[in-house]
């Protein structure tokens, strides 16, 4: 079995995510609404289970996150 990664593009406006077989080969690709209106944390949220649920659909077994600017300038971590 090929190790996968998991990646997303957390925007205003949409969490664009993708699954991506060790060779290149694109598994499973995903978008769904922000909701930015909920505030961050609740954006972070969404982020956090659709990475596991893109994650369990392409059978990894382990995560890590890199996040950039997600809670926006100046936002406490």
């Amino acid at each position: 079995m090929s190790r996968t990664v998991v990646a997303l593009d957390a925007g205003g406006t949409h969490v664009k995510g993708a699954a991506v077989a060790e060779d290149g080969a694109l598994r499973h690709t995903e978008r769904w609404s922000a909701r930015a209106e909920r505030g961050p944390e609740a954006v972070l949220d969404t982020v956090l289970d659709r990475a596991a649920e893109l994650g369990h659909e392409a059978g990894c077994f382990g995560a890590g996150l890199l996040a950039r600017d997600l809670l926006g300038a100046g936002a406490a971590t």
